[in-house]
């Protein structure tokens, strides 16, 4: 296993965002001991036409795009994330042997294992990108995947890209990483194309304290821990009814002792103040 810290493989840490006041969330981020960019969209206007997701995906692309021409691995966050104290020197989650055959999802509000449980981070689904980690090649298959959503669908209409990319990715040979606990929050207020589906968008665990309260908080502490311990027993529902750890997966290991270990291993990670 990588026994280096998150912030001494991860040199930049990329926002992107669009209108969004970035001040704090980069005074924080440096403060980690990254090199903090800010990517903000120019958009044309017939791009500005497109379906809002679409212009996000576009926004995500031109940082996947310096990711793909070998800048080294990367952290990508959206404009609206709060990280967690002490974030720059969580492990580098990686598994040595997946190297750069791997994506990770640095936060995660429903996630799903799927495979192996490693040391910092578990194999699963997850489509969340408030903030991830890219590698190079990590990169190069995502940009195929949005190149292909532009030349198959039409841009104004609706469409989860972050819903289909990890299907995409792992049919291509990218592993799918979830980190253990989430690096940091989702600040922001759910956006409206969203809303028909009644997404979540509260982490279900988180590594530690955040450095500022997000702004579904409205600047109250106590709105912020009832949203926590809220979604947190979400969280602990979706492990008992099988969601987090599916039967299916449960039932394709090889022995008992497996599927108690992955059972317990979803349920303590919750356990937590955070």
């Amino acid at each position: 296993m990588n026994n280096s810290r998150i912030r001494d493989i991860c040199k930049k840490f990329y926002i992107v965002a669009y209108k969004e006041d970035t001040a704090l969330l980069e005074a924080c981020l440096q403060n980690e001991g990254f090199e903090v960019v800010v990517q903000r969209p120019s958009y044309s206007p017939e791009e500005l036409k497109f379906n809002a997701l679409i212009r996000s995906m576009l926004n995500h692309r031109v940082v996947l795009e310096k990711i793909a021409a070998g800048e080294g691995p990367a952290i990508i966050c959206e404009g609206d994330f709060v990280p967690c104290k002490g974030i720059g020197s969580e492990p580098y989650p990686i598994p040595d042997h997946l190297a750069e055959k791997s994506w990770v999802w640095l936060y995660s509000n429903r996630p799903v294992l799927k495979g192996e449980i490693f040391e910092h981070a578990f194999e699963g689904h997850s489509n969340a990108p408030v903030c991830y980690l890219a590698t190079q090649l990590s990169a190069i298959t995502a940009l195929k995947f949005m190149d292909e959503t532009m030349s198959k669908r039409d841009p104004k209409e609706y469409y989860d890209w972050d819903n289909f990319l990890p299907k995409f990715a792992s049919k291509h040979g990218i592993t799918q990483l979830i980190a253990n606990r989430s690096l940091g929050e989702h600040g922001g207020i759910p956006s409206k194309v969203h809303t028909h589906r009644n997404a979540h968008h509260v982490a279900e665990v988180l590594m530690g304290p955040l450095y500022f309260l997000p702004i579904y908080a409205d600047g109250s502490g106590w709105k912020f821990i009832l949203s926590r311990v809220s979604f947190k027993m979400l969280a602990f529902a979706r492990v008992f009814t099988f969601r987090t750890a599916p039967k299916p997966y449960l039932a394709s290991l090889k022995s008992q002792s497996e599927r108690l270990s992955a059972f317990r291993f979803v349920l303590t990670r919750l356990l937590t103040p955070y």
